[in-house]
C-alpha cells in the first residue's frame, strides 16, 4: 500500500470562512492506495515513506473503501518497509518510527528509546487481554509432544506474561514449550517444579527470545509438553497479552 497525494484535487474555499485551511486541504489530498495505483493517470504523487506512514497513516482514507486504516494495517505497512530497508540502514527518524511501532527487536528499540518511552508507546498501540489455552484435559498422566493444542491466533498482540498451571501437581518437573508457526518462542522454556502447581514459583524463570514476544493474527500457536512431571495432569497456559488496537 502507498500514500498518494492528489495534486489535482480542487480546494473547497467556498465551504469555509476565509477559505479552506492548508492543513485541511493537505489532509484531503492524501489517500492510501494499492501498489498498482496509477499515479500519473490520477495526477497524483507517491509520497510514501516510513515517516509519512507514521505521521499520516491514522488520518488518511483508503481508496478502496473510504475507511481509515487500522493501527494493525499501519503497523504492518511500516514493518514491511523497515524490514525491506533493514533497521541498520534506516535514518535516525526512521529508526524512531520503527521502535515506536514495535516492528524491531528490543535490542534495536533500546538504541533510540528508553524503557519508559517504549512503555508509553506500548500503551497507545496495545490494550490488555488474556487468552487461555488448555494443554490437556485432566488425565492420570500428561502426554508428551506437539498436537494437543493448536490455536490460530485471533488478533495481533505482544505477550506480557505466561502462567502455566497444573490441576494435579507432579512429583517431578514439567517442561512446556510454545511454538508459533512451528518455531519455539523461548530461549528458556516454561517449567513447573516438582510438587508445585504453577510456573510462577519455578526455580528457573522462562525467557522469551528477542522478538518472539509478538504474535500476529492468524499465526498458528502450539503448546508442546517436553517433559511431563510424574503424576502431573490438567495443564493449561494463560497468555496475558497486550492486543493491538484494531
Amino acid at each position: 500500500m502507498k500514500i498518494a497525494r492528489l495534486d489535482g484535487l480542487a480546494r473547497q474555499d467556498d465551504l469555509f470562512e476565509g477559505g479552506e485551511s492548508d492543513p485541511h486541504y493537505e489532509n484531503r489530498q492524501r489517500l492510501a492506495v494499492d501498489d498498482a495505483y496509477d499515479f500519473g493517470g490520477n495526477a497524483a504523487t507517491d509520497v510514501s515513506s516510513i515517516e509519512n506512514w507514521d505521521s499520516w497513516g491514522a488520518t488518511i482514507c483508503k481508496d478502496s473503501d473510504g475507511c481509515n486504516l487500522s493501527l494493525v494495517e499501519i503497523r504492518d505497512i511500516i514493518d514491511i518497509l523497515v524490514t525491506a530497508k533493514t533497521f541498520a540502514s534506516c535514518t535516525a527518524g526512521e529508526k524512531i518510527v520503527a521502535s515506536k511501532w514495535f516492528v524491531v527487536s528490543k535490542t534495536d528499540r533500546d538504541t533510540v528509546h528508553s524503557d519508559a518511552e517504549q512503555a508509553a508507546f506500548s500503551n497507545y498501540l496495545y490494550c490488555y487481554a488474556d487468552i487461555l489455552i488448555a494443554v490437556v484435559t485432566p488425565t492420570p498422566t500428561m502426554p508428551v509432544g506437539v498436537g494437543f493444542t493448536r490455536e490460530y491466533w485471533p488478533y495481533s498482540c505482544r505477550i506480557e506474561e505466561m502462567i502455566s498451571d497444573l490441576i494435579t501437581q507432579g512429583t517431578t518437573l514439567s517442561d512446556i514449550d510454545v511454538l508459533v508457526d512451528g518455531v519455539s518462542i523461548f530461549t528458556t522454556r516454561i517449567t513447573i517444579d516438582a510438587n508445585e502447581s504453577t510456573n510462577t514459583t519455578a526455580a528457573t524463570a522462562y525467557v522469551i527470545a528477542d522478538g518472539k514476544e509478538y504474535i500476529n493474527k492468524g499465526q498458528k500457536v502450539e503448546v508442546e509438553v517436553k517433559t511431563a512431571g510424574t503424576d502431573a495432569a490438567g495443564s493449561g497456559i494463560t497468555f496475558k497479552v497486550k492486543k493491538i488496537d484494531e
